[in-house]
């Protein structure tokens, strides 16, 4: 197991299925930071940490879905 994300970490958000395509900026949404809550209205998104470090997510669905990065 890798060191849990630090409270400063930076994940990359990505609205793409298929993480090979989340190279290409045209498919970065944002950066995001740990407790920030994301609203997507998209079946799929990528989450990525900037750092080697594990993290979880937290998804709430209703019409629409809600992460939080934990």
């Amino acid at each position: 197991l890798k060191e849990e994300c630090r409270s400063d970490s930076t994940f990359a958000v990505f609205f793409v299925t298929d993480p090979r395509f989340a190279e290409y900026e045209k498919f970065h949404l944002l950066d995001a930071w740990k407790g920030l809550p994301l609203t997507t209205r998209t079946t799929s998104n990528t989450v990525f940490t900037k750092n080697d470090c594990d993290f979880a997510l937290t998804i709430q669905s209703f019409d629409y879905s809600i992460a939080t990065v934990a």
